[in-house]
């Protein structure tokens, strides 16, 4: 191995290929090697940006892990760190460990955040900003799209979006339009403006104006009845018996009336018309040929329709671009009014409004209060061209430095799977190309150490092939004529290529052969034909299901993950899995109580009672046990079969069943309805799987957090449930996940769904209603284009040019989750797939051959032979490829799998596997040193002096933390032990606090036991003294509680403190602060002896030291008149602590 690593260097690393030990190991040599120049490690110089906090906390941890690995000799670990000797490894650790408090290793929206925070005023934004949920953001945009309709008039408004539509609609179809679907921002009109600012903004639409993709000129009034005459007076062509053709006089009559009603888009999209095109392939219309008179005439008709089209549109783009630049101004003014912004805000106004590369890099630094040397970007194929632009600024500074400044970026082009977010696999090439001057070369990761040898050759061979597949399949490059040019914008050279080969092209930039470090792992694919059915998620959902059973009963302690692209496909397998009676099936990327179908039937009732018309929800309303539990608790609500019922009466069936429910949601509530149905589960005597009544129960507690979010749409809870993150979640043994939540996990086995139907490698040729163009995704957009259906694009080259390169792009994303699917598995990967329909005509099947089920099925002749003869008729499993070699169906039509012995033994093997425990290492000592800056301070509990470096990663049990916080929370509402009791409604104020503040619910009995800890401890004599007037020589009257007391102050390192004291009571003489307590709440400590107690006692004294301090100087109070106080409140005793003689200067 290079012992001496690129200082500055891009890597590419495939999937599972050791992306995270790469980061590690070079985070580490980096504070190895500036150990070794300047004395210091300073690994707070580096900053280090990921995607997910998920993310950064494993590269954290495996810092940590590499500097063990290197202390216990692991040779590939020490030649990565340069041989490093002992002493400079302590040395490092110890300088790490010190610094963890103030590491710069984030998630890229948080060093936004961070970014926004210190330039909030030149990036005009208020200064109390925050991040918001989705829905107050929604709700501010809202208002500011109504505010700029009532400047700007309904009627205009409309017919700026779209004409035909019933105007009761129009202000939804706006929302939707304009602001996008819920959550989908980035795919909506406005989006679309934002993104074009990071290019040539408003003056891309402008462009798009005034650009003409027509040469043709309207033609008048009297010219068009002219022309409508001579069209009518067409003769009609003859048949072979020589009478005249009715087809073509039903057209000719069909394009008159068009042209008399001045329908031009229906002139245009009308194949008849088509064919009478010069350019067209096929002149023939029902077997005749269109006589060359009839095309003359409908030629110019045509060219009126595409004058007129063209004319509408340049005009429709000028008005949406000045709708749109009001509507984009408006609704950064309606959030600033709510001081409310997203992640996505925060980019976007640092790409566009932002000047950094204005400021100089010593005037960032110190803003930031804060000095970066070195830069590692991770996933660098997730970030959005707004995200580059900012990043650019650092990489410009460190790449262009001639120090010793360190640069790293690691990616995988072919795992860019948010193309509608704004990433595109192309960034990591074009960060190669900026800095190619500045960059080392390294080697990219090819190995994988999560799959097996057989997965990685299938890989190999699948997508090898890919850019010969699409070739193959896919002769369209969406151009009919050649386009014209247009000034400023620069054509693609390859234009006139098909769409899925450019886009295969681009993927294929990024490939590497893949290999596999784990040749011990055994290896299977397997083929599986769904049952032929209209419903195909169904049908494919059942075959799932079947395949999960098979494997779990073969390996029942494995990982098995089921991907698909769609919720809507997950939720039919999930259903489908229950069915089969498979228990520990969790929904995945969503909250942890979808796991239950009983919890998804309850969510089903309050679908129906907002949206009567949800015919899903009413069907999984009325499966398994639900319709009898929920008639039990429910009076008068009936939940018969769908299928029972006869299709013109389910309307009526759903409307009355959101009828009953919205009833009984004003008579109990949310949560009260949700306890009786679970009350009518328990009480029903029938055999239920323990998960399905832990998750009810969970959500019987959860749906008080969202009591208040129901009225008036019972829907908006349903989204809160669906949002909501349980804490410490245990997932089941089969994982339900779209492909793009599956994204850097792993798991033993995965079944592929939706390979044919579903995972299709070309993307849809609808266009948005507004087409952006760039031919370079760096520099943004470069013009505006209107996007007519692919029938009227047919007519402008240009609009045809526009659309095949944006097809391009959205292309590249499914060939991308198709490689994310195939490469998540480490043994195994079962695909299922619809039966091959072959058509009547015999020609090719072309939706199926553009799915990546063909491009797959191609790699292997004797898949794709078995799946086209096997027809409709034979559903089940159907082609297996195992190590040593393909397995069909044999006479019986079984494939017999050989690998079966193989996994049991395998799995086996892992099981018994015993790893003897590593020596233990003897720690660094940890001192601290002091350091002044506007870092976040953090609280004593971890920073305190420790000998075990490693303890400042230690997380606290859950259980621990939950009683601690209820605890606390009880004693927040105490002003004095002996005012009454806090009321019923004040206890369930209380849950629900300490709830939002743990981000996740309680159960009953940890609930239970924490109050019963409270009343054990307040009625303890040295509690309750200290909880009584008395304590503080006065009367209520003379002394003012305030519990939560906000505290910022520097402690004795010089950093900034944030925090909240529990309890400041302070005495009054008058008007006049004469005397103040300040005292801390503590949990625990009840198992210690005196000198430990001694101990944690003096771990926290500097934080209250440093409480009491503020408290002295916020009332100018003599040090002896300001009392410390620790309450361990479990323990029984109250502790005076001592003021320090520093406190007082």
């Amino acid at each position: 191995m290079n012992t001496n690593p690129p200082r500055r260097s891009i890597v590419i690393a495939n999937a599972g290929c050791g992306k995270t030990w790469t980061l590690s190991t070079r985070f580490a040599r980096w504070c190895l090697d500036r150990l070794a120049r300047e004395g210091k490690a300073s690994p707070e110089r580096i900053l280090a940006l990921t995607f997910t906090r998920k993310a950064a906390g494993e590269i954290l941890e495996a810092v940590v892990l590499r500097f063990n690995e290197a202390l216990d000799g692991d040779k590939a670990v020490m030649a990565a760190l340069g041989y490093p000797s002992e002493q400079a490894l302590r040395s490092v650790m110890l300088e790490f460990a010190q610094a963890i408090p103030r590491l710069k290793l984030n998630t890229i929206d948080g060093f936004f955040n961070q970014l926004v925070r210190v330039f909030s005023n030149e990036l005009g934004l208020p200064e109390n900003w925050r991040i918001a949920d989705e829905s107050e953001i929604r709700a501010a945009r809202l208002q500011a799209l109504e505010r700029v309709i009532d400047a700007q008039g309904v009627t205009d408004c409309f017919a700026l979006v779209k004409d035909g539509m019933p105007r009761s609609t129009v202000l939804h179809h706006l929302e939707t339009e304009l602001l996008g679907a819920k959550g989908d921002m980035a795919t909506s009109v406005l989006g679309v403006y934002r993104r074009t600012l990071l290019g040539r903004g408003y003056f891309a639409w402008l462009a798009g104006s005034e650009h003409d993709p027509c040469s043709h000129q309207l033609r008048t009034d009297s010219d068009l009845f002219k022309l409508t005459s001579r069209l009518a007076d067409l003769d009609l062509p003859l048949k072979k018996d020589g009478e005249e053709n009715q087809y073509f006089e039903a057209k000719r009559d069909l394009i008159v009336q068009w042209v008399r009603t001045e329908d031009w888009e229906a002139v245009l999209e009308d194949t008849f018309v088509q064919r009478a095109s010069p350019h067209a392939m096929d002149s023939k219309y029902r077997g005749t040929i269109i006589p060359a008179s009839w095309s003359e005439v409908i030629m110019e008709v045509v060219h009126h329709a595409m004058a007129h089209v063209a004319h509408e549109g340049k005009h429709r783009v000028f008005r949406v671009a000045n709708f749109l630049a009001e509507l984009d101004d408006a609704c950064w003014e309606a959030q600033a009014e709510q001081s409310a912004y997203s992640f996505g805000d925060l980019a976007s106004r640092l790409a566009v409004h932002g000047k950094m590369d204005e400021w100089s890099w010593e005037w960032l630094q110190h803003r930031l209060d804060s000095k970066i040397d070195d830069l590692a970007l991770d996933e660098f194929q997730d970030t959005s061209v707004d995200q580059m632009r900012v990043l650019d600024r650092l990489m410009q500074e460190v790449n262009g430095s001639d120090d010793d400044r360190r640069f790293l970026l690691v990616g995988d082009p072919k795992q860019s799977i948010y193309g509608w977010r704004g990433g595109t696999p192309e960034l990591i090439e074009k960060v190669r190309l900026k800095y190619h001057g500045f960059l080392d070369d390294d080697a990219p990761l090819m190995k994988s150490f999560r799959t097996c040898p057989l997965l990685m050759e299938a890989v190999n061979q699948v997508f090898a092939d890919l850019t010969t597949h699409a070739d193959e399949v896919d002769p369209d490059s969406g151009m009919t004529q050649r386009a014209e040019q247009i000034e400023g914008v620069d054509w693609p050279g390859d234009l006139e290529a098909s769409v899925l080969s450019r886009a295969s092209s681009i993927w294929m930039e990024g490939w590497n052969q893949h290999e596999s470090a784990k040749e011990e792992y055994p290896g299977l694919l397997t083929w599986t034909v769904a049952e032929h059915d209209k419903n195909w998620q169904a049908a494919n959902a059942h075959s799932v299901a079947e395949v999960v059973a098979r494997r779990r009963r073969l390996r029942p302690s494995a990982t098995i993950a089921v991907l698909a692209r769609t919720n809507k496909e997950l939720a039919e397998v999930f259903l489908a899995c229950k069915e089969a009676g498979l228990d520990s099936v969790s929904m995945e990327g969503k909250s942890a109580l979808l796991d239950s179908l009983l919890v998804q039937q309850v969510l089903a009732l309050f679908r129906l009672a907002d949206h009567s018309t949800d015919e899903l929800a009413h069907y999984l309303a009325t499966r398994w046990i639900f319709p009898s539990v929920a008639a039990r608790s429910i009076p008068g609500l009936q939940l018969d079969p769908v299928e029972s019922i006869p299709t013109k009466n389910r309307s009526a069936a759903r409307r009355q069943i959101a009828l009953h429910v919205r009833r009984q949601l004003v008579a109990r509530g949310t949560s009260g309805l949700i306890a009786d149905l679970y009350q009518a589960v328990v009480e029903s005597n029938e055999s239920i799987d323990f998960r399905e009544l832990d998750r009810l129960q969970e959500l019987v507690s959860v749906s008080r957090l969202y009591e208040d979010s129901t009225w008036p749409r019972p829907l908006a809870f349903v989204e809160a449930i669906e949002g909501h993150r349980q804490g410490n979640q245990k997932s089941g043994g089969v994982r339900l996940m779209t492909i793009h939540g599956s994204k850097g996990l792993g798991f033993d086995e995965v079944v592929l769904t939706g390979v044919k139907k579903s995972l299709g490698l070309l993307a849809s040729n609808e266009m948005d209603r507004f087409m952006a163009y760039e031919s370079d995704p760096t520099e943004g957009t470069q013009i505006v284009l209107p996007g007519p259906n692919a029938k009227i694009r047919s007519w402008f080259p240009s609009l045809q040019a526009v659309a095949s390169e944006t097809r391009v792009r959205k292309s590249i994303d499914p060939i991308s989750m198709a490689y994310v699917a195939l490469t998540r598995a480490k043994t195994a990967v079962h695909l299922v797939a619809q039966p091959y329909v072959q058509k009547s005509d015999g020609k090719k099947n072309a939706s199926i051959q553009r799915s990546f089920a063909w491009l797959f099925a191609k790699s292997y002749p004797d898949l794709a032979n078995a799946w086209k003869t096997a027809g409709t008729d034979a559903p089940g499993l159907l082609w297996a490829l195992e190590d040593h070699g393909e397995v069909e169906r044999d006479e019986s039509g079984k494939v017999h799998l050989e690998s079966n012995e193989e996994f049991m033994a395998f799995d086996q093997a892992q099981r018994s596997e015993q790893t003897d425990p590593a020596d233990p290492i003897e720690p660094p000592t940890l001192t601290r040193q002091q350091r002044r800056g506007l870092a976040r301070g953090r609280s004593a509990s971890t920073t305190h002096e420790s000998k075990d470096w490693s303890a400042l990663l230690e997380t606290r049990k859950t259980e621990i933390l939950d009683r601690g916080t209820v605890l606390h929370e009880r004693f927040r509402q105490v002003e004095w032990a002996d005012d009454a009791d806090p009321t019923i409604e004040q206890l369930r104020q209380a849950r629900r606090t300490v709830e939002r503040d743990l981000g996740r619910t309680i159960s009953d009995t940890t609930w239970a036991e924490a109050n019963a800890t409270f009343s054990g401890a307040i009625n303890l004599t040295q509690i309750q003294d200290t909880f009584l007037p008395t304590a503080h020589g006065a009367g209520k009257e003379d002394l003012d509680v305030r519990n939560e007391f906000p505290v910022l102050t520097r402690d004795g390192q010089g950093r900034v403190v944030r925090g909240r004291l529990d309890r400041l009571v302070l005495r009054r003489e008058g008007n006049d602060v004469v005397e103040a307590w300040v005292m801390d709440h503590k949990s625990g400590a009840t198992k210690l002896d005196d000198s430990a107690f001694q101990t944690r006692i003096d771990h926290y004294t500097p934080q209250l030291e440093a409480y009491a301090k503020v408290v002295q100087e916020r009332w100018g109070l003599p040090q002896a008149k300001v009392h410390c106080v620790l309450i361990f409140f479990e323990r029984g005793e109250v502790i005076q602590v001592p003021r320090s003689a520093e406190s007082s200067q």
